[in-house]
């Protein structure tokens, strides 16, 4: 049940990224478009697009916890 409750934790918290998020981390870390390019591309602001990225992943490191703490649960349930 802990199990289940993390997941859908870390599933929250990946809503809670707006699309405009999702969209800049996609181009700075899939795509590897840097700052400027994403500004004149999206017409915003270099400071957005680093507010976006601050935020991204702040988030990111909450689910990765998360994650850290689901994997450590279930190898020590299995050993």
């Amino acid at each position: 049940i802990e199990y289940f409750r993390q997941v859908e934790q870390a599933y929250k918290k990946i809503q809670q990224l707006s699309s405009r998020c999702k969209d800049i981390f996609v181009m700075t870390y899939i795509e590897k478009m840097k700052v400027k390019e994403i500004a004149q591309e999206l017409n915003i602001s270099e400071n957005t697009v680093k507010t976006y990225l601050k935020r991204a992943k702040e988030l990111l490191h909450i689910i990765a916890a998360i994650l850290i703490g689901l994997m450590a649960t279930f190898f020590y349930t299995n050993c």
